[in-house]
């Protein structure tokens, strides 16, 4: 079994089938489209000014090479995260976390990792109950709530906290979109439906769960969703999710 991210959990959620052609057989290769190049000079340039300051963006030359809408909005994400700072957070920018089935903290690499997450900004303060996490986006906005559930679910090994004021920083329409998180199922392997149907995890868990399900049976289903028709994977026909499969809505 493969370490779970974000990425690949909203990729099956969307589509077993189309996970199944990207991550396993490899049909699908990673392709980075010019939008995404963007993104990545976008969070380069966010993670050395919330690690250095903001004046030390002005040096870099991913900063220069952006227009002038997008260097205004990263210097107003920047200036938030100072105000972290004098408020007495510490900021810790771009941490990679992995953590077991157990939901022990483990290095990225180790062969125990069983879900793994890249943080942009994951704040802590001795003074407060609750952390802070951000995930900075860059183009249109979609439904990647998972992202900030795992998130969470990697910082509690680290920080020792389970509450989090997460939220999506959208840099272009200069946006965000707040959640709050509490972390009450920490070991993923302790989760069943059937006793945490209502806890604020149990969609991100069950995704978790069903993939697994879909490894184990070598099944991969064929779904509606909003990026089919962009899709280049050759569709087997839609398929129905199996029932056993784990759900919150039932």
């Amino acid at each position: 079994m493969f370490a779970m991210s974000p990425t690949m959990l909203k990729s099956f959620q969307n589509c077993p089938a189309k996970f199944h052609a990207q991550y396993i057989t490899k049909k699908l290769p990673w392709k980075q489209s010019p939008q995404a190049a963007r993104g990545e000079q976008i969070h380069a340039v966010l993670e050395a000014g919330s690690r250095d300051g903001i004046k030390s963006i002005h040096a870099f030359p991913a900063y220069k090479e952006l227009d002038a809408a997008t260097r205004y909005a990263i210097q107003k994400n920047l200036e938030s995260i100072e105000r972290l700072k004098q408020e007495g957070w510490i900021i810790q920018p771009e941490l990679s976390l992995a953590i077991n089935s157990a939901g022990t903290s483990v290095g990225w690499k180790d062969k125990s990792g069983f879900i793994r997450s890249k943080i942009d900004i994951l704040a802590t303060n001795p003074q407060k109950d609750f952390g802070i996490i951000i995930d900075w986006k860059t183009g249109k906005k979609y439904d990647e709530e998972i992202q900030l559930y795992i998130n969470a679910l990697c910082a509690v090994p680290v920080t020792g906290l389970t509450k989090y004021f997460s939220l999506f920083a959208y840099i272009d329409s200069d946006d965000a979109k707040p959640f709050n998180i509490h972390v009450d199922v920490p070991n993923p392997s302790m989760f069943h439906i059937d006793t945490y149907k209502d806890s604020p995890m149990a969609t991100t868990l069950c995704v978790v769960h069903n993939l697994l399900e879909a490894e184990k049976e070598n099944f991969w289903p064929a779904t509606d969703n909003t990026f089919c028709n962009w899709c280049e994977l050759v569709c087997p026909g839609k398929q129905q999710l199996p029932n056993h499969w784990w759900s919150v809505k039932k």
